[in-house]
């Protein structure tokens, strides 16, 4: 009798479990990263599981990140003679795809995002990678001169407003070694309504919204920006990633993203102790792009003279 209750327990829990992988196919909620929230920190997540799965799908191509890692490396990372020196950070890793890449040739690579959800993820695709979960505005995550190289991934800097935008630049010298590399793509406004990202197909709405559209396997992405009217001087934008099913379902999720003028971006990491190392400016996929800057961290604070000078470059 026992040998029978004990065989029926085995079969309802394997059950239980092929359940769960035919509805919850996604399923990666066991966390492996390191937690430096603080107790009385809160963050709305606003990536849950379902999209987090999808948006992986969506922007799984990695010729963007190629073309990036290319420029850093020739640049930045290769001609560093002591590759056990080099430790970097990719500030908004979000699913890992970067870390991907730069693992592949170096080995002490950190990922840091904000949202859990993100990192769970990350974790199942590279469980090489250590990935961090931290607020970058929070100065106490690292130590001071804690890594060589830091990249601040794809538009995570734009998720904030300017006042944090300066606290992330900030720390980002702390945590940067002497003569040490931060790496961050920097976009323009006046250009950012031709950005719609990946896409199969580009057509306009009757609005005049430029669209990225693209069939998947299982679904068709939608994505455009909006600039925000009511905010027009603060340059804030929505961006849109319409998922419409087979079925006919549908989810839109809308990001808000603070985008000022290029040139301020550039007077706040330049006053902040940076040189600019290498510019250059990249179209891959994206209709109006972005600069991608190799800024380099300076001994001592630039003087104004030098700032300038650096400016007139730009």
């Amino acid at each position: 009798m026992k040998l029978l209750t004990v065989l029926l327990f085995i079969l309802l829990l394997l059950g239980l479990y092929t359940i769960t992988k035919i509805y919850y196919p996604y399923r990666y909620d066991i966390e492996n990263f390191d937690d430096k929230f603080d107790d009385h920190e809160t963050f709305d997540e606003i990536y849950d599981k379902e999209f987090v799965h999808l948006y992986e799908i969506i922007y799984r191509d990695y010729s963007d990140i190629k073309k990036d890692f290319d420029i850093v490396n020739q640049k930045a990372l290769d001609p560093i003679k002591n590759k056990d020196q080099i430790n970097i950070l990719v500030a908004g890793c979000g699913v890992g795809k970067l870390c991907k890449k730069l693992k592949e040739k170096y080995k002490n690579i950190v990922g840091l995002d904000i949202s859990e959800n993100m990192l769970l993820k990350a974790q199942t695709i590279n469980p090489n990678v250590k990935f961090i979960r931290g607020n970058l505005t929070k100065e106490k995550i690292f130590d001071k001169n804690s890594f060589s190289h830091i990249f601040i991934d794809e538009r995570t800097l734009y998720y904030n407003d300017f006042q944090k935008i300066t606290k992330i630049i900030e720390n980002a010298r702390d945590w940067i070694k002497e003569e040490g590399f931060l790496i961050i793509p920097i976009y323009d406004p006046v250009k950012l309504q031709l950005a719609a990202r990946y896409y199969s197909t580009k057509y306009i709405d009757n609005k005049g919204n430029v669209h990225g559209f693209t069939y998947l396997n299982d679904f068709s992405h939608d994505c455009y920006y909006i600039k925000d009217e009511e905010n027009a001087n603060n340059n804030i934008f929505h961006y849109y990633d319409k998922i419409v099913f087979p079925d006919g379902n549908k989810r839109i999720k809308k990001t808000t993203f603070h985008i000022p003028p290029k040139e301020k971006i550039y007077d706040l990491i330049m006053s902040t102790g940076f040189g600019v190392f290498h510019k250059e400016n990249i179209r891959v996929q994206i209709v109006g792009g972005y600069e991608l800057v190799i800024f380099r961290k300076l001994s001592t604070v630039s003087t104004v003279d030098e700032i300038e000078r650096q400016k007139k470059e730009i």
